[in-house]
């Protein structure tokens, strides 16, 4: 591009003519890159080098003769040329002739004169140049403008405002250098413009049309005109510059205004708007010229720049380059005294000027901060904008507001040896501020928004700002609130932040949490660009402020370090060598820089600084800094000791450590090493850090919202400081840590702690001085609340006195050097040594203390007083509380529970709460054998309740609710004492739930020093006496049942008892001591008052019998014995001579006290020994001579059958037990119910099992007996009249029918069965089995008075069940019915009254396996009518590898049950092995297996009970079976030839006689059945037993639809099947000749719609041969089809099946879509599917059954096959004989199939002897794959047995029995293979099953 001829044309007004002038380049228009912000600039020079001040002639010079022609002796003379110079006289040499000239120049009246001084020496008179001789006058003829000008310079231009000026030149001889030489030239005069003289000033230009704002002071010249050219002359004196501002320029390029330097000859053409900028001359004037018809806009302001100082070229710069370096002068070297210099650095007006000092070092700083010596000031010719900058400062930059910049160097009279500065500059494009910011300004801070913040972004923006602050310093970012639009590419929206000395940029988009960013020196760059469109961003803001750079020390090039790296180490001092001084300290900065989201953490390993003892000077300090822009005082810590190893994390990204160090002998030594801590959570994350030496925190109350997942809480102390963190609680909604987690992090180990599930209170210690605690929660069903409670403490030397411990277990030792912790335990000087143990959250800590010695303050006894001690006033006496001089002071961290012990323990626990514990202790290293020893654990912390009990007594629980206790209870009560105390423990009212080794609820009694453990269930009464002072409870219940529950009281025996030479313990079940002289002397060195204390205890279920011999006491009012039975506190008083004494406990512990107030002890021999309590619910009572009767019918106990109950009767010594026992009644043969006396000394005793009514008596031995009465659930020996006296006791009479059977299985039948029963009769028999069983009675004949519909008054079977106390009547005439009890009693009651007899009845009872009771899957139904499925919908059914359901279905005995099954959906394998439902008709033991996929049917039961037990070993949830049962009354079955239709309520057809046992001869009895037109019938015969006949010629049965030519006939004895009718009418014709006859049969029917059934699927074929196929052969058939083929032959024939094409869906189980074929009536089930070769298969009997299912899914082309009858000696396939096969046999042809015994998977019957025989494809083998195997076990087989035979080999495998825990496989040598099976005449078992297959031979 290029400009346009008009702009072309006024440039060349612009150009002077002189050749001495170049014109510039082709210029760019506007648009093109000029480097000018929204204008352009055309700068242009002169070809003239005038650096030097000398003019450098250029050979084109077209006034160079005419100059040269002028001579020195022209002094006076005027000059009329346009261009020319003047001179001194004599120039070039010195002027000494002439003291006085004048030259005019005169030129045309329209032109203006510039003249140009390159040389001016004039000296003298330099101030003001009137007192001296030496000058030069110019003098302007239009204004009269006149200077003087005298001294030296380098040059200066003057221009004239007329055509017209005189130079006057005066010189005295005697000067040394009187010279100027000066060039003229002239110049075309502007309509407008001014000449500005004075120093500063102001101009504006409007508008084309409005006038100039001219000062007063001004030259005019032209007037203004909307056309012309105007033209500004700025001039000052020779030795300053102009400089002239431009506040706003607006011109237009056609038009451009120009800026002419007149000494330089540069030039600029600006065109477009300006705002701000500046142009500073070389010389002393400048030129602005501009077009009044082009130019808007000018304001301007100008001053005259009088920049002094040296005079030397190498002090005064004016740069104009895009890049320079300047520097001070001579550097390297030193800089000379005094010189003032001055740098101007020029850039096009569209620039701005980036400064870069790489080094400086200058000058001093005061404590103020101000520059006392040397400096450099550094400013923005345009803004004055101004820094003064000193001292030994690091790198810095300075930035121009504007284009151009003035450094002025200006050092003192005494300078520094100081190396000074060196810089370099550029010139960058002006930054576009554009509208992209706003500004507030803080007391301490700056912040700075994006526009629209915090609501919108402003959109298509691209800005810059420069922040700047004074070097120095540097800058500390905050941002916060981030957010411009997380779906914004980075390249179109984003932030840029740049470090301007480093050239560090960092670019930032999207959401950002907030951060810091701190720059490394005074500038930073902020640059902001917007998406064009507006976005969803909603800004930032960002805080800044300047921050003190560390003082640079000369030697310290490296003090200040910047760490970016992601980790790294950090260390001190850098170099070696004294670099720092006692009086100017080492000052070094570390910045550690981490990215936006991060915090930096630093550990440091080493933090040593050494004291410094020398002067007064200011400490050494290493200071940790936290950078915020917004913090009024920083987060700071000033760290002036050695430290141990610390760690510091920063609250955001960044973190300073600053040294300052005084002297390097103090040695401050820092090795550390950082890396990130990166935080989960990102946006939806929450950071919180609390550094209060105390506080509480709440989640999620303090952090963590909804839409929040993670929360992170640092607590951060001093790194002299260690943080304890308390839990109040910690509950998450979710068990899993996937979900929510609470993780603790000690920073300085690294070591983490993480909770997943809800937590109590507990504690953990720091090691370090920070704790990260982060909670994380899922937004998918995670929630976590929390709170805790932190307090920083002193972290302890790590000295080996104080240890923070965090294994499960451990040894502490103040004394044991070799212990596996060694602690120095304190010292003489009273330091204190510490122990904190820390373990799991869910664990508490035993602490077990022994040898325990520690000094104490003395005891002051108190008076001696009668105390109340277990139930009896002694005298003891008091101490009062003793003062520790040494001790131990154990605290539970996290609830603040603590005790101090001293003085002497062996024994002694404490138990903390949680899971912290700390021990102080103070022992004086004095005294070698003071100290302890103790060992710690950890142990489950209780989830459930949990308490500390110290009160001296008390119950557990401390209150009881009234009721049972609640199941799923779990509670836990410590109870703690003393050192040397003992804690004694009695349960009464203990009954909890009783189960095999409490597994179920129980109480766990625990000594929590000696490990001592009794777990208690059921009901007991017990004490338990600890051996230390700690015991801890536990109740735990499970949730499935509840019972009263219990109370514990508690009694701590204290030290003063146990501690002394008389105490005495004992445990063993039996023993003997003796309390002699010896022992007397013992105890009564303790003092005047003696008291003994004997402790015995036995087993939870015992008591103890005391007995006492040897006895000397001389006075009772001196010494007393007192026996107290430590449970019930009853006690017995000794205090006189006795021979013997016996006494026996209540419970299973006793205290023997011994009182002597005179020091007069008894001697005794005590001899002990452990009874049994036998079982829990037995009842013991106690007696003494005060209670001389016992009503027994008074005691609960008594009436609740069965029951044990001991009675204790204890009288003095001395004195004989007589019992008598009344109205006690036994009849028991058995001794189920007895009494049995005991004397308590002499062991004599009596049982008694037969006492009559009356008296009987019982005289002891001794003082003691005990009575012990024992009765059965049937024979109760108490009754309302019973007491128990001191003289009499009875037997009661035997019952003669009442019993109890407790065999498995038995007998029953009335009394004198089968004759009449006898009238009167009340019997009662129990049929009692284990808890685990159940009863079933199945009665085969029954025969009472009475209508069976009505038993209310008369004679009945009462069948009461014990369990569930359902009760059922039967009389009257009744079928063979069953009952089954639904637990492990039943009781059968038979009454009869003084009316009619009939014959009773007789049955039999079988104990069975109980049937646990499952919701919805083992239930039993008991209504008229109900339903029952499958429970599918039960979360557990698939997740187990076995089901099995039971329903029993259970109507009164007079009753029958119809099933209605509805949708069956059974999935199983080929033989139903996996899965099926097997109805059970409980009175007939018949059943039917159901698999598969069926469609509704009904099933009638003949008896009052039906089973249905489903079975699976494929739990799926998608298994279907469901039914509704109804009840029918057991009434006569149709008539013969009775017409039955659909509307008909029965469904049964009996032959005549069938329940009397035979059918009548000579019978022809047709049943006809319809049923509705879109039905057919279907026919099951349940029992069939005819005469048997070749082809049924003699008795029949015939079956035949309406439609069909020939019914089917069957006779003989055939098992359950079916028929299916062809059509809706079917007739059933029974026929009997006139000789044998047999049972018959019974059978019901239903009626199946045709849509259940598939045309043609179901068949029934009776010719000699035939074919049939699968429906739609050979297109693939259709989906849930089960279809039935039945092919009967003639008798005496077998069939011979043969498949042509065999493809249905393939499985390896069979389980989809397979045939199965059946011998009928009994023959084995065979299964096959998939692809088959033709293969045959042949049949035992005459009839076959083919079935054929499909699943819903995968049909395939299906089956063809072909029939025909064969005789049973016929060859099948191989051409061989075979004899005629068992009926359990098969013979077949397939290339695969499966293999069973007989009835699998229900056992196979007895004396089998079964073949299978299996022909492969010639040329093939066979493989066997026994999948199960379940047969009577015997070594060798002999009993059952299988066995593999290959025929063509003659190989025999060996035979198998027993249990095989895994497949088997065998494979043949030929294609022929013979299973072989046999059973002998016992013991059936659950069979086998396997799988053949044929494979070619290789």
């Amino acid at each position: 591009m290029h400009y346009s001829r008009s702009f072309s044309s006024w440039l060349c007004l612009f150009l002077f003519v002189s050749s001495t002038y170049t014109t510039c380049p082709s210029s760019k228009s506007k648009g093109d890159e000029s480097g000018a912000s929204d204008g352009t600039e055309v700068v242009c020079l002169q070809n003239d080098d005038r650096s030097s001040g000398h003019t450098k002639r250029l050979e084109s010079n077209p006034f160079e003769d005419e100059l040269r022609s002028l001579t020195s002796s022209e002094c006076f003379r005027t000059v009329t040329d346009d261009a020319g110079e003047i001179t001194s006289p004599n120039w070039p040499r010195k002027s000494t002739d002439h003291l006085d000239c004048e030259i005019d120049i005169v030129v045309a009246g329209s032109r203006r004169i510039k003249l140009k001084f390159d040389q001016f020496d004039l000296i003298g008179g330099e101030e003001d140049c009137t007192n001296g001789t030496n000058y030069i006058k110019i003098t302007d003829s239009l204004y009269d403008r006149t200077e003087t000008i005298c001294g030296s310079n380098d040059g200066f231009a003057w221009t004239s405002d007329g055509n017209k000026v005189s130079v006057v030149f005066k010189a005295e001889a005697h000067a040394n250098l009187h010279v100027f030489h000066a060039t003229y030239t002239t110049a075309e005069k502007y309509g407008c413009g001014g000449t500005f003289l004075n120093p500063f000033g102001m101009f504006s230009h409007s508008s084309p049309t409005s006038n100039d704002s001219f000062p007063a002071d001004v030259h005019r010249s032209g007037v203004n005109g909307s056309g012309g050219v105007c033209e500004l002359l700025f001039h000052t004196s020779p030795n300053e510059k102009i400089s002239v501002t431009f506040e706003e320029i607006v011109t237009l390029c056609d038009g451009p205004l120009m800026l002419y330097d007149p000494w330089s000859g540069k030039y600029s053409l600006v065109c477009g708007t300006y705002n701000d900028v500046s142009w500073t001359s070389t010389g002393n004037e400048l030129l602005v010229r501009y077009s009044n018809g082009t130019t808007r806009d000018i304001t301007l302001a100008y001053e005259h720049l009088s920049l002094k100082g040296s005079s030397e070229p190498y002090c005064q710069t004016i740069l104009h380059g895009s890049t320079g370096r300047f520097s001070s002068p001579f550097r390297p070297t030193y800089y000379p005294s005094d010189p003032e210099c001055w740098t101007v650095i020029h850039a096009s007006l569209g620039s701005i000027i980036q400064i870069i000092f790489e080094t400086f070092s200058l000058g001093s700083k005061n404590v103020d901060g101000e520059c006392t010596g040397d400096y450099v000031q550094i400013s923005d010719i345009t803004t004055n904008h101004l820094d003064r900058v000193c001292g030994p400062t690091y790198p810095f930059t300075w930035t121009s507001d504007s284009n151009e910049a003035l450094v002025v160097f200006r050092p003192s009279e005494d300078p520094h040896s100081l190396p000074s500065y060196e810089a370099t500059y550029r010139t960058i494009p002006r930054y576009k501020s554009g509208d992209c910011f706003q500004f507030t300004e803080e007391v301490s801070f700056d912040i700075l928004r994006s526009r629209g913040f915090p609501d919108t972004l402003p959109s298509s923006q691209d800005c810059r700002h420069l922040l700047h602050t004074i070097p120095g310093k540097y800058l500390v970012l905050e941002i916060t609130d981030f957010d411009l639009g997380d779906d914004i590419p980075c390249h179109t929206q984003f932030l840029e932040i740049t470090d301007v000395i480093m050239e560090r940029t960092e670019i930032l988009c999207g959401v950002q949490p907030d951060f810091v960013w701190t720059s490394t020196s005074n500038e930073v760059l902020l640059r902001l660009v917007t998406a064009e469109e507006a976005t969803d961003g909603r800004g930032f803001s960002l805080a800044y402020k300047e921050i003190p750079q560390p003082t640079k020390q000369l030697a310290q090039s490296d003090c200040k370090s910047v760490f970016d790296q992601a980790s790294g180490s950090v260390i001190y001092p850098l170099v070696t060598g004294d670099d720092c001084s006692a009086i100017t300290p080492c000052d070094c900065l570390y910045v550690i820089r981490g990215s936006p989201g991060t915090h930096v953490n630093i550990h440091f390993s080493d933090f040593v600084i050494d004291p410094y003892f020398g002067g007064d000077h200011p400490i050494s300090i290493v200071q940790i800094l936290e950078p915020s822009a917004v913090s009024v005082i920083p987060s700071v810590e000033d760290l002036a000791e050695t430290e141990q190893g610390f760690t510091w994390t920063s609250r955001l990204n960044e973190l300073h450590i600053r040294v300052i160090e005084y002297g390097r002998t103090q040695g401050i030594r820092i090795n550390a090493g950082y890396r990130p801590l990166e935080l989960e959570g990102g946006d939806l994350g929450d950071f919180v850090y609390l550094t209060d030496k105390h506080g509480v925190f709440s989640v999620p109350s303090n952090c963590i919202n909804a839409n929040s997942t993670v929360c992170h809480v640092l607590v951060h102390a001093s790194p002299s400081e260690r943080i304890l963190i308390s839990f109040d609680h910690v509950n998450m909604t979710a068990d899993e840590c996937r979900l929510n987690s609470v993780e603790v992090t000690d920073l300085l180990q690294q070591d983490t702690e993480t909770i997943c599930s809800d937590q109590k209170n507990f504690s953990l210690m720091s090691l370090g001085n920070e704790l990260l605690i982060t909670f994380q929660q899922s937004l998918d069903g995670g929630r976590i609340e929390a709170r805790f409670s932190y307090v920083m403490e002193h972290r302890p030397p790590a000295d080996g006195q104080h240890l923070v411990l965090s294994e499960s277990e451990g040894e502490i030792s103040s004394r044991a050097p070799n212990s596996e912790i060694a602690l120095p335990g304190g010292n003489a000087e009273g330091r204190e040594s510490s122990v904190v143990i820390v373990v799991q959250p869910d664990e508490r800590v035993v602490l077990r203390v022994k040898n325990l010695f520690l000094a104490s303050g003395g005891v002051t006894p108190s008076v001696v007083k009668r105390g109340v001690f277990w139930g009896r006033q002694v005298p003891i006496s008091t101490p009062v509380e003793v003062e520790c001089l040494e001790g131990i002071k154990i605290e539970d961290l996290t609830t603040g529970a603590e005790e101090l012990i001293c003085g002497e323990a062996d024994h002694y626990s404490w138990t903390s709460a949680t899971n912290a514990v700390r021990m102080n202790y103070n022992i004086s290293s004095s005294v070698a054998s003071h100290g302890f020893r103790a060992t710690y654990e950890a142990i489950p912390r209780y989830d459930g309740f949990f308490a500390v009990l110290d009160d001296p007594t008390g119950f557990i629980p401390p209150s009881r609710a009234d009721g049972n206790y609640t199941p799923n209870t779990s509670n836990q009560w410590l109870i703690h004492a003393k050192p040397g105390d003992i804690i004694s423990l009695v349960t009464f009212d203990f009954i909890i739930e009783d189960s095999p080794q409490c597994s179920k609820d129980f109480v766990k009694i625990e000594d929590q020093y000696s490990g001592k453990t009794t777990t208690l269930c059921g009901s007991h009464q017990t004490v338990w006496v600890t051996d230390s002072n700690e015991v801890l409870v536990t109740f735990e219940s499970d949730g499935d049942g509840e019972d009263e529950g219990f109370i514990f009281s508690y009694e701590i025996i204290p030290d003063r008892y146990t501690a002394a030479d008389c105490f005495y313990r004992f445990a063993s079940e039996s023993g003997e001591f003796e309390f002699g002289e010896d022992e007397a002397e013992t105890a009564r060195s303790s003092g005047a008052n003696v008291f003994c204390l004997f402790i015995f205890e036995v087993g939870s279920t015992q008591r103890l019998r005391m007995t006492m011999s040897d006895l000397e006491m001389r006075d009772c009012n001196i010494a007393e014995l007192i026996f107290v039975d430590a449970g019930t506190y009853r006690h017995t008083e000794v205090c006189q001579l006795e021979d013997t004494i016996a006494w026996t406990s209540d419970l299973n512990g006793v205290f023997l006290q011994v009182l002597s107030l005179q020091r007069e002890l008894p001697s005794f021999v005590i001899s002990w020994e452990a009874v049994d309590r036998a079982s829990p619910t037995d009842c013991y009572i106690a007696l003494n001579e005060e209670e001389s009767t016992l009503q027994l019918s008074s005691i609960q106990s008594f009436l609740d059958r069965p029951n044990r109950c001991v009675i204790s009767i204890n009288y003095k010594p001395g004195n004989r037990v007589i019992i008598a026992l009344h109205n006690v009644i036994t009849t028991s043969e058995n001794c189920s119910t007895s009494i049995t006396i005991e004397d308590s000394v002499s062991g004599r005793s009596s049982r008694w099992c037969d006492l009559s009514p009356g008296q009987n008596t019982w005289t002891s031995d001794s003082n003691e007996a005990t009575v012990t009465i024992e009765q059965s659930d049937t024979e109760q020996g108490i009754t309302e009249e019973s007491k128990l006296y001191f003289n009499s006791t009875y037997r009661a009479p035997k019952s003669e029918c009442s019993k109890t059977l407790t065999d498995e299985r038995g007998l029953l039948m009335s009394v004198g069965f089968p004759d009449h029963y006898p009238s009167n009769q009340n019997c009662s028999v129990l049929l009692h089995a284990s808890r685990d069983q159940r009863i079933r009675v199945i009665m085969q004949e029954f025969a009472l008075e009475g209508n069976k519909s009505d038993c209310g008054q008369t004679d009945l079977l009462k069948m009461t069940d014990l369990s569930s106390l359902g009760i059922t009547a039967a009389c009257g005439l009744l079928q063979p019915f069953s009952w089954t009890s639904s637990g492990n009693e039943l009781l059968l009651d038979f009454i009869s009254d003084t009316s009619l007899e009939e014959k009773g009845y007789q049955g039999t009872y079988e104990v069975q396996p109980a049937i646990r009771a499952v919701e919805d899957c083992n239930t039993t139904l008991t209504g008229d009518s109900g339903d029952f499925m499958l429970p599918n919908f039960l979360a557990w059914y698939h997740l187990l590898p076995y089901v099995q359901c039971n329903y029993l279905i259970q109507v009164h005995p007079s009753q029958k049950i119809i099933l209605s099954f509805d949708d069956i959906d059974l999935f199983s394998n080929s033989d139903c092995s996996d899965t099926y439902a097997v109805i059970y008709d409980v009175v007939t033991s018949e059943s039917i297996d159901i698999c598969g996929e069926r469609s509704s049917f009904d099933w009638t039961s003949s008896g009052n009970e039906v089973e249905i037990r489903f079975e699976t070993f494929a739990p799926r949830t998608d298994h279907k079976m469901a039914a509704s049962y109804r009840v029918m009354s057991r009434d006569s079955p149709a008539a013969c030839g009775e017409y039955l239709s659909f509307v008909d309520s029965s469904n049964v057809i009996t032959s005549e006689g069938f329940d009397d046992g035979r059918y009548f001869n000579d019978q022809d009895c047709t049943y006809t059945i319809e049923a509705r037109a879109n039905q057919i019938v279907e026919i099951t015969f349940d029992h069939f037993d005819l005469e048997d006949s070749e082809v049924c010629q003699y008795d029949y049965v015939e079956v035949k639809s309406s439609s069909a030519e020939r019914g089917s006939r069957f006779c003989g004895t055939r098992s359950s099947f079916p028929w299916q009718s062809d059509d809706s009418v079917a007739s059933v014709t029974f026929h009997s000749d006139h000789l044998i006859t047999r049972r018959g049969f019974t059978a019901h029917y239903e009626f199946i719609s045709l849509g259940e059934i598939t045309t043609g699927c179901n068949q029934n074929l009776t010719d000699s041969s035939g074919n049939f196929t699968s429906p739609g052969f050979p297109s693939s058939y259709g989906y849930n089809l089960h279809c039935n083929y039945t092919i009967r032959v003639e008798e005496g024939k077998v069939v011979l099946i043969t498949f042509d094409h065999f493809e249905l869906e393939p499985d390896v189980e069979c389980k989809f879509d397979f045939i199965e074929l059946k011998s009928l009536p009994d023959g084995r089930t065979v299964r096959f599917c998939g692809q088959q070769s033709l293969f045959n298969w042949t049949s035992s009997t005459n009839e076959v059954l083919v079935s054929f299912s499909s699943d819903g899914s995968g049909a395939f082309p299906g089956f063809a096959a072909s029939y025909t009858a064969i005789k049973k000696s016929s060859s099948v396939t191989t051409g061989g004989t075979e004899d005629e096969l068992p009926a359990c046999s098969e013979k077949f042809v397939a290339s695969a199939g499966f293999f069973s015994s007989p009835s699998f998977p229900s056992s196979y019957g007895n004396s089998e002897d079964c073949r299978i025989d299996y022909t492969g494809a010639p040329g093939s083998k066979v493989i066997i794959n026994l999948l199960y195997l379940d047969l009577e076990y015997e070594p060798s087989c002999e009993f059952d047995y299988i066995q593999f035979v290959d025929v063509e080999a003659d190989r025999r495998s060996s035979r198998m029995c027993g249990q095989a825990k895994k497949p088997t496989t065998w494979m043949s040598e030929g294609n022929h293979v013979t299973i072989i099976f046999h059973s002998d005449e016992i013991v059936q078992q659950g069979g086998f099953y396997g799988l053949f297959t044929e494979v070619p031979t290789p």
